[in-house]
């Protein structure tokens, strides 16, 4: 029965893929999907591999498998003459590519999917460009490389466990235009130091690490509102809330 449902889900799956063409940018070797009637693309979704024995998932499979270290994600490209404009990254994109080092994300991309940069070991620096809107859960877990991360203005979700186990994580700016998190961001940040967030009227937040971390790490805020931080549900957990301070690597 499994093995019958589990074919079923792949036809589906490759009657779905059958609707989209693919381009392949000969400069990164990153793969995008559109479809010609629309003028819309994305960056291709890798596969989430299932084991038809026990319907266990296991490691999942990259939409680009041959994408360079060094990534620059395209904001449009064209095709027989026609004009695609690249608006998301899909799921489990580059999930697992050990080899990518850089990634800068343009403009034109307003969602960043479930697991896209999962498990990228070597993943150290990140540019991402305001007009994006939300970042899909686990979309940068274990990427033990990154050390410090600014969030674009215009932000405004943060899926469940974005960052969890990125190890040598030590700083973040979460733009004022954040209004919702999803619980244990930063579950396994074992190195955070710095968490700079500049929402003047804080939102209620779940549990955003783990309790051994609350104490380490000093919470930068607006002037003026330490107080609605200590009172706001999941911000008041943090032992050290202080006035933001400027830091070299926060964009402008």
């Amino acid at each position: 029965m499994k093995q019958n449902l589990y074919l079923f889900a792949l036809l589906v799956s490759i009657s779905a893929a059958c609707l989209a063409d693919e381009y392949k940018d000969p400069a990164s070797n990153v793969i995008y999907t559109f479809d010609p009637a629309g003028d819309i693309a994305e960056v291709k979704e890798g596969q989430e591999w299932i084991d038809t024995d026990d319907a266990t998932i296991g490691f999942p499979s990259p939409g680009s498998p041959d994408a360079n270290a060094e990534i620059v994600i395209l904001d449009k490209f064209t095709v027989n003459g026609k004009e695609y404009t690249v608006n998301k990254i899909g799921d489990y994109a580059f999930a697992l590519m050990s080899n990518v080092t850089s990634v800068a994300i343009p403009s034109t991309v307003t969602s960043i999917g479930n697991n896209a940069f999962e498990g990228c070991t070597l993943l150290s620096s990140l540019h991402l460009s305001r007009g994006l809107v939300s970042i899909e859960s686990k979309a940068f877990e274990g990427c033990h490389s990154l050390t410090t991360v600014s969030l674009p203005e215009g932000l405004e979700s943060l899926g469940f466990e974005v960052f969890a186990v990125c190890s040598r994580l030590a700083s973040i700016y979460i733009p004022e235009s954040v209004i919702s998190i999803d619980p244990l961001l930063f579950l396994g940040c074992d190195a955070l130091s710095t968490i700079i967030s500049m929402n003047k009227n804080p939102q209620e937040v779940p549990e955003m690490c783990q309790p051994s971390l609350l104490q380490q790490i000093t919470l930068r805020v607006p002037t003026g509102t330490k107080s609605k931080y200590e009172t706001t549900s999941g911000w008041e957990q943090f032992h050290n809330i202080g006035r933001r301070c400027d830091f070299p690597w926060i964009a402008p």
